[in-house]
């Protein structure tokens, strides 16, 4: 079976991936092709065949950089699995974070907003965003979507790489039930469009709205700042091991069942 790993720079995460996949689902053959994800949100797709916007010389090198070519035909592949979207995470994130929900207790001397009022937006932001997506790709029942992971649970702690907007959004009790309903809304708009939606793996999650520091990639020597936001291998293999099981019906070879690859895959 032909698969395509579309999307973002977090579908860098399976690329890195690649062996313990292939061992654990032999019978898969895979092909990545990735953007940054601001060349990702301005890309198009005429044709089938989709890549970085013309215009866009910073989207273009980047392609032939990370990608055997500049932009990829769709046509040839059976499934695609479209990985790294953010789905409007970080803005839902300042609105709940950025408020005390009416009808919850425990205020922060923030300003109000009504539950209902805040979902409605939460919908509106989401549905805005695979709207764009739909206006792409077009209908296509091939495509599964995946969210970029969570940021590492440490990114809570206030300097380098300190996430203020989920951190604030963590603090409500409530903040599980929020994150559940955006996925939600997620969902049924990629259902409305024809799409598939797949959640992050809940065994590679911190607390409502992070990720576990256990996936954290190695430092890179002479970065000027960490990347809690980009996971590691073990969870691309995790992740892609979840869209094996749940949308292809499939489960790791033999081969791979051994402790030390169970703990990954």
């Amino acid at each position: 079976m032909k698969i395509l790993v579309l999307g973002t720079s977090h579908s860098g995460t399976i690329r890195l991936a690649r062996p313990e996949i292939a061992q654990a689902f032999p019978g898969l053959d895979l092909t990545f092709y990735g953007l940054p994800g601001a060349a990702f949100l301005t890309a198009r797709c005429e044709g089938g065949v989709f890549g970085p916007a013309r215009g866009d010389r910073f989207g273009r090198a980047k392609a032939r950089k990370w990608n055997d070519t500049p932009e990829i035909d769709l046509a040839p592949f059976e499934r695609i699995f479209c990985v790294g979207d953010r789905f409007q995470l970080m803005t839902m994130a300042r609105l709940i974070g950025g408020h005390d929900i009416l009808e919850e207790p425990g205020r922060a001397e923030r300003p109000l907003i009504s539950t209902a009022a805040a979902e409605a937006l939460i919908d509106g932001l989401v549905g805005a965003r695979v709207a764009k997506l739909a206006a792409l790709f077009g209908p296509d029942p091939r495509f599964c979507f995946q969210p970029a992971p969570f940021p590492l649970a440490l990114t809570r702690n206030t300097g380098p790489g300190h996430e203020r907007a989920l951190s604030a959004l963590a603090t409500h009790a409530s903040a599980a039930r929020w994150i559940a309903f955006y996925e939600a809304a997620i969902a049924r708009h990629l259902a409305a469009a024809g799409y598939r939606f797949l959640p992050q793996p809940e065994e590679t999650r911190s607390e409502a709205c992070f990720s576990l520091d256990r996936f954290a990639r190695p430092p890179v020597a002479g970065a000027k700042k960490p990347d809690y936001r980009h996971l590691d291998a073990g969870y691309g293999a995790q992740a892609f091991a979840d869209y094996a099981r749940r949308e292809l019906g499939l489960t790791p070879s033999p081969a791979a069942d051994d402790p030390a690859r169970r703990a990954s895959i």
